[in-house]
């Protein structure tokens, strides 16, 4: 039998594996092997009896995505033999037995509720893919279950590509140079020196107390507090950077996967490829995280449901005129035309939605400007305007400029929870759809605290196009905010 030796390569791979600290978060450029090292990290501890791992996607599908981690961990596992027994794989469970009971098993936590589903539970290693995807108090929940009595200290190892802004940056920051750094260049890189070094924390009332020994933490405590801590209560965290040039059996294997992250825009390759958290314009944030964007095409599991038709209405210029339809909160066609006559925009939004058994009081349109004219005509539908008074929701205390940013803002939290699939086939659709999303922005709040996106002209001026198709999207969010009646006709403006 041939022996085949598995192990970390030089550089990332190896400082990852081999840190001792209770907290190891590996955040490198595409390509690194994050996911490699993610599911080498448990083979150590395997033959030790009762030893256990349980290593997370955000959901399900992507653990099963073809070339994600299921596929991965049969390449790896498959070629491990514990006590003269090779693993087995139990596909249904996403978990593989070693031995005669060891596992490591692959989960998700899609809800900030899908915690509760862990009480009780005991893990000696926690892990997550993509640690940039999950909420802030899932990590420090799941924190709580991070525990072992087989003898191997508890660890949670993560792996993330950077992100500019958000939870798991702030985390690590002591690891960056800052976004505003003197030194343009070097400004929200991982600082070489740093990297790997083991840090001590602990959260006192929901803030982290740092220190560079365990007694450092204790003695920022209040006193009594003090008393009831040892240095075996104080967590320890690392951060180690990587980049493509860590990872030689890709570079070898591929050696055009570089050529692809060298394609993309600036923003983006700087984070793939150099692995730089970058923040570029702290007045101009991104309104969703690019990543999130990303999974709506390819989040099949999303559930069909009512059927609904929004339209952004133009008749002239360069802006477009587009219909989508969509089964609960998946986009299963969208339909652009150039120019149309009123009549012709009326019968197409009539053809859509006698072909999809739409009822007009499933159909919201944008009654600015020139869409006016379909209020006489589709009376029972949702007369979308984008400027009118935001709608008050019970027990939402944020406050928004107008219809239009509270759609878009709600937006977020359905991107984030990825509860809505794009289900579009054509690829220049993907990639108009995608830009327009990311070029929705965070703007400074109006003088009485209202949150406020960017206009309308200024992501045309970013774009040279109008977001026509985001725009349709983003109306989607109206029959969550106003709920459909038959029989009344619907105005977004009351």
């Amino acid at each position: 039998m041939t022996k085949i030796i598995i192990k970390p390569q030089a550089g990332f791979q190896t400082n990852f594996c081999s840190s001792p600290a209770d907290i190891v978060i590996g955040g490198g450029a595409a390509g690194v092997g994050k996911s490699f090292v993610l599911l080498l990290s448990p083979l150590r501890y395997i033959k030790v009896p009762d030893f256990g791992a349980v290593i997370f996607r955000r959901t399900m599908p992507a653990v099963k995505n073809e070339g994600g981690l299921w596929d991965k961990s049969n390449q790896l596992y498959s070629n491990f033999i514990v006590n003269n027994l090779r693993p087995r794989p139990l596909s249904h469970k996403a978990s593989w037995v070693f031995g005669n009971s060891n596992k490591i098993k692959f989960s998700h936590l899609q809800y900030a509720k899908d915690v509760g589903s862990w009480q009780g539970a005991e893990i000696p290693m926690v892990g997550y893919d993509e640690l940039t995807h999950f909420l802030e108090s899932q990590f420090w929940y799941m924190l709580t279950r991070n525990r072992s009595t087989c003898g191997v200290r508890p660890f949670t190892h993560a792996t993330t590509n950077p992100q500019g802004q958000g939870w798991v940056k702030n985390l690590i920051q002591w690891y960056l140079y800052p976004d505003d750094y003197h030194i343009e260049e070097l400004a929200s890189y991982p600082i070489p020196e740093r990297q790997g070094m083991i840090r001590y924390f602990t959260r006192f009332k929901q803030k982290l107390v740092w220190g560079n020994r365990p007694e450092e933490v204790i003695e920022q405590l209040p006193y009594e507090v003090a008393l009831d801590y040892d240095n075996e209560k104080v967590k320890s965290l690392t951060f180690i950077a990587g980049t493509l040039d860590d990872n030689k059996i890709l570079l070898s294997q591929d050696p055009y996967y570089k050529a692809n992250l060298l394609a993309q825009d600036e923003t983006i390759q700087q984070q793939l490829l150099r692995g730089r958290w970058v923040n570029y314009d702290k007045e101009k944030q991104k309104l969703y995280d690019y990543s999130t964007l990303v999974d709506t095409f390819s989040n099949t599991f999303v559930s069909f449901g009512k059927k609904y038709l929004t339209a952004d209405i133009a008749f002239e210029g360069s802006d477009k005129f587009v219909i989508g339809i969509w089964s609960g909160f998946r986009l299963v066609e969208v339909r652009t035309f150039d120019k149309s006559m009123g009549d012709e925009v009326l019968k197409q939004i009539k053809l859509a939605a006698g072909e999809y058994g739409i009822p007009q009081s499933h159909i919201a349109y944008d009654a600015d400007g020139v869409g006016g004219f379909l209020k006489g005509f589709l009376k029972n539908a949702y007369n979308f305007r984008n400027g009118s008074a935001a709608i008050p929701v019970k027990d939402e205390k944020q406050d928004y400029e107008n219809l239009r940013t509270q759609c878009y803002y709600l937006l977020k939290k359905y991107f984030n929870e990825y509860e809505m699939f794009f289900g579009l086939e054509e690829n220049k659709q993907q990639t108009m759809l995608l830009e327009e999303l990311n070029a929705i922005e965070r703007r400074e709040p109006t003088h009485n605290g209202k949150l406020r996106i960017n206009k309308k002209k200024e992501i045309k001026a970013i774009l040279g196009r109008s977001p026509d198709l985001a725009d349709m999207v983003m109306m989607r969010m109206a029959f969550t905010l106003v709920k459909p009646k038959a029989g009344k006709r619907r105005s977004a403006s009351l």
